[in-house]
């Protein structure tokens, strides 16, 4: 199980201090004492997921947490405390996002160079374009398409759960003959999904792309690798996504999944593409509905993949 192999992850990260918990959008912010700063998609607000509950974002401080813990204020909730809390007043969805946010900002460690190495993992950070639309003459777009062609089989197949992470990038990649598609809100979603397969056909009229309502296992069969989105942690289906994909190669794409590299290619990752959050994005959380959608969609990417060499990911 993933989930058990990203809380291993963190086991000597449990006593590290949450400072606060960020809620009411459609992704919650934990931040550390120390200042890490974690995020994972919430469905409770997710604007697809039938009733999708709307409320301003509101910030629970440390005796906020403390009182939903049933603690006596001035108490610290550690990293531990959360994984292991069930506190009142806030929904089942909500509190499995805020989980998966405090693992991610338990995880900031992880992602430095050495640590990296360690692992035979490497690591590029990138513009938001570099990676959705790369400039000319960029090298860190290069750098990135490099990558690509490394993970991508000439002629594949490549199965995308979910209607986003590199979807664009994928279609336009020489590699990728053909998308499939699948979505469990796809139901909700049918004129965004209409104009998304236009914009597709008009930005690579050479990559078939189509959509699968028959279930996660006959995508699977039909794909050579998967982008999987991390954000299944969060609405307990995650285990389901990796088991229906088993056997095939994983881009694992979203900020959701800013947490052990080395879990994620232990389950088959090939590439895991996401966003190491910063207090930046708290802020904006609350105060500029604008500045919060920039960071929260349009931030750096980080980019993990197999190290080619011993020294790579020293660098």
């Amino acid at each position: 199980m993933v989930e058990v192999r990203l809380l291993a992850a963190v086991e000597d990260e449990l006593g590290r201090e949450v400072e606060s918990v960020h809620i009411g959008r459609s992704t919650s912010v934990a931040v550390l004492a120390d200042g890490a700063v974690g995020c994972a998609m919430n469905y409770d607000r997710y604007r697809y997921a039938g009733q999708a509950l709307r409320e301003d974002p509101r910030a629970l401080d440390a005796d906020t947490l403390a009182a939903m813990l049933d603690r006596t204020p001035g108490t610290i909730t550690s990293v531990g405390d959360a994984l292991v809390a069930s506190p009142s007043g806030l929904s089942e969805l909500t509190w499995a996002s805020v989980r998966i946010a405090v693992v991610n900002a338990a995880s900031r460690h992880l992602f430095v160079p050495t640590a990296l190495a360690a692992q035979g993992l490497a690591r590029l950070d990138l513009a938001f374009d570099d990676v959705q639309a790369p400039r000319p003459g960029s090298t860190a777009g290069r750098r990135f398409r490099e990558v690509l062609d490394g993970v991508l089989p000439v002629g594949c197949t490549v199965g995308v759960i979910g209607l986003g992470g590199l979807l664009e990038t994928l279609a336009q990649h020489p590699h990728v003959s053909r998308i499939v598609l699948a979505d469990a809100h796809v139901d909700g979603r049918t004129e965004h999904v209409a104009r998304l397969l236009t914009g597709l056909e008009a930005l690579a009229p050479d990559t078939q792309v189509s959509v699968v309502d028959s279930g996660l296992s006959d995508l699977a069969a039909v794909s050579d690798l998967v982008q999987v989105t991390p954000s299944s942690l969060t609405n307990g289906t995650m285990e389901d996504v990796l088991e229906a994909t088993a056997g095939r190669p994983k881009l694992v794409v979203g900020p959701t999944g800013a947490s052990a590299p080395a879990a994620w290619f232990a389950e088959g990752a090939v590439l895991q593409v996401t966003e190491v959050k910063d207090r930046r994005l708290s802020r904006a959380y609350h105060y500029d509905e604008y500045l919060y959608h920039w960071f929260n969609e349009y931030d750096h990417r980080t980019v993990i993949h197999h190290d080619p060499s011993p020294q790579e990911g020293l660098r």
